[in-house]
């Protein structure tokens, strides 16, 4: 049992130091890792084996420290990381007057009664912000054209 916990304990420290996203990377960078570029092998390199079981070898997924329950989800297409869901905090989208100030107004609003979904597809992101304008969750992927028209 405390072989497990000090081995959970140094898979959270990995996580948690590998690759601190910095305002030079690309906006949709998880982790300095890139949607649409990333190597499956790069990722398991940066970020350590897994420690959340899941049935496809192309879903990783990594507890969040500090948010039990809660994880980040990396999904994989032909060996290329595509997609990644998070709940990591990262300080470069930390509410959604820090979102609307890096990239203007959303290209669509899905608003529920306690949180609002902020799609910038053409910056290959999109945000979960609580009622109080918070960033919940972020999601990672390679810009693509709007999806939404303009107007």
């Amino acid at each position: 049992m405390q072989q497990r916990c000090v081995t959970l304990a140094c898979v959270i420290g990995i996580v948690m130091s590998a690759g601190a996203t910095s305002a030079e990377d690309p906006p949709y960078a998880y982790r300095q890792l890139l949607p649409g570029e990333t190597s499956l092998s790069d990722v398991l390199a940066a970020l350590g084996p897994p420690t959340i079981k899941t049935r496809s070898e192309d879903d990783l997924r990594y507890p969040v420290p500090g948010k039990p329950g809660l994880s980040d989800r990396l999904y994989f297409r032909g060996g290329v990381l595509t997609l990644v869901t998070s709940a990591s905090d990262d300080p470069r989208y930390p509410d959604r007057a820090a979102i609307e100030s890096a990239f203007g107004k959303p290209e669509a609003e899905v608003v529920f009664r306690t949180q609002a979904y902020l799609d910038y597809s053409e910056n290959g992101l999109k945000f979960i912000c609580d009622d109080a304008g918070n960033t919940t969750g972020v999601i990672y992927f390679a810009p693509t054209r709007r999806r939404v028209p303009r107007g």
